[in-house]
């Protein structure tokens, strides 16, 4: 009866593979630099911009909430956000939140998406899908089956990425020196021009000498010298096309 029982509730709390969903942005290639860059700690070796994996624009006003910043305007660009069972597209202006869901939830990104359910080329309903995840809209979360009804549907139409133009990009930035060891870190950033983030992970060449090379999200550069005005980096080849996207985790020690 136990063993029943704990495979019944095992059963109950795995979540639908089928309510998954995911964002990818792509990496747009770019040409390398001619001449080698000079950076100094904090400066960006390297940016490219990023686009959504798919674009919509609305062809009709949807609200979403009941407040004026709740409007998703006629002609509103969305970004694809990836399901397994429906259309869905999310917003590119942020939703207003209460300072009450910043502080207890961690959630200063409001996500507004939605669904075509049928996939007949119109949103019949939509939900809200908060994200601790700044400078680049992402929604990696579950499909809410309890969704607010659009009423009429609102029609889209799919559009080339490039629409969402170079607002969003991905960079290897220099991130200095250490106190403790002698080398020079470099580490991911992205974001866009009102909000950035890093990544918690970071790579590193030796100080001991130069030149030194280094490969990061399919992109290569060498470190040539170093003097008082930062170091001298010759970029070998630039990120090529590929997917980005980022998922916060959350580890307890005890």
């Amino acid at each position: 009866m136990l063993v029943a029982l704990g495979a019944m509730q095992s059963a109950c709390s795995t979540p639908d593979p089928t309510l998954r969903l995911d964002t990818n942005w792509i990496v747009q290639p770019a040409p390398a630099p001619a001449e080698p860059v000079r950076v100094e700690s904090g400066d960006s070796v390297l940016r490219q911009t990023l686009h959504p994996e798919g674009a919509a624009r609305l062809l009709g006003d949807v609200q979403h909430g009941t407040g004026e910043d709740d409007l998703l305007p006629d002609g509103s660009l969305l970004y694809l956000v990836n399901s397994p069972v429906a259309v869905v597209y999310c917003g590119l202006n942020l939703a207003e939140i209460s300072t009450l869901n910043r502080i207890f939830l961690d959630s200063s990104n409001n996500q507004r998406c939605l669904v075509d359910a049928d996939k007949d080329g119109s949103f019949e309903s939509a939900f809200n899908a908060r994200s601790p995840i700044e400078g680049l809209p992402i929604v990696n979360s579950r499909l809410p089956e309890n969704r607010r009804a659009v009423e009429p549907p609102v029609a889209y139409e799919v559009v080339s990425p490039e629409a969402v133009g170079d607002n969003y990009w991905v960079e290897i930035e220099y991130q200095g020196r250490p106190l403790l060891y002698n080398r020079r870190n470099f580490g991911i950033q992205y974001g866009n021009a009102e909000s950035d983030q890093r990544l918690s992970s970071w790579q590193y060449v030796s100080g001991e000498e130069f030149p030194a090379s280094l490969s990061m999200m399919g992109a290569t550069f060498t470190v040539l010298s170093e003097d008082e005005s930062g170091l001298l980096i010759r970029i070998d080849r630039t990120m090529p096309r590929r997917a980005f996207s980022v998922i916060q985790t959350v580890t307890y020690g005890y």
